[in-house]
């Protein structure tokens, strides 16, 4: 199930090994919306443009070792 949010969305890092180093939005598509690059913390939150229409979109967490894919709701 996707996770809803509104214009923000709060990403933690529960790895105690490593931290979040990169975090990227993507449309369904494909398309690749925003970067955020050299983030290096355990906690990271993403201001949502308001433009951005209501939907599913996917983001793609880079880890220390790692990385992993979350499917999120535009409210």
């Amino acid at each position: 199930m996707a996770k809803p949010f509104e214009n923000a969305i709060q990403i933690t890092n529960n790895n105690l090994s490593g931290k979040i180093q990169q975090v990227k939005l993507f449309n369904p598509s494909g398309k690749l919306l925003s970067q955020y690059n050299n983030i290096n913390q355990n906690i990271f939150e993403i201001i949502i443009d308001a433009a951005l229409p209501t939907g599913i979109y996917f983001l793609q967490i880079y880890q220390d070792n790692s990385s992993t894919t979350k499917k999120i709701m535009k409210k």
